[in-house]
């Protein structure tokens, strides 16, 4: 399977036009790195990002999946949701991370993003500027 865009964050956050700035640029940045777009975009089907996500695809012609969780699992289903999601990405995949406070004050979002995994891993935390967590000293490095 080819590389996905796995789109995780606030569920309070709505703005559309905010989110698809920073996906617009994330996906012309990575497609002028590999020559190839995402083949879909995954989320959570939760409100919030997730929803917005799903808007941000059909917009873009991009084939969204939803990984909604199971409840009946307990609490820690939004949790089992992330990981099974995240270990079923193709090694090449990106996780846009978006949150409107802090990273360690959304802790779904937080631990879709510590739970990475190699993935690489875009946050754009409280309205700021979008920044990669690789530690890679440029957006194009490996």
């Amino acid at each position: 399977m080819s590389k996905v865009l796995i789109v995780t964050g606030s569920r309070t956050l709505h703005d559309l036009e905010h989110l698809h700035r920073h996906l617009e640029a994330l996906r012309h940045a990575l497609v002028n790195e590999t020559t190839t777009d995402f083949a879909e975009l995954w989320h959570g089907g939760a409100r919030g990002v997730d929803a917005v996500a799903v808007v941000y695809a059909r917009l873009c012609n991009l084939p969204a999946r939803a990984w909604p969780a199971d409840w009946s699992l307990g609490r820690h289903a939004g949790l089992i949701r992330s990981t099974r999601m995240i270990d079923a990405a193709p090694p090449d995949s990106v996780i846009a991370a978006f949150t409107d406070k802090p990273l360690c004050k959304s802790r779904g979002t937080a631990f879709t993003v510590a739970r990475a995994r190699g993935l690489r891993v875009y946050l754009v935390e409280d309205y700021k500027a979008g920044r990669w967590l690789d530690q890679q000293p440029s957006l194009f490095a490996r």
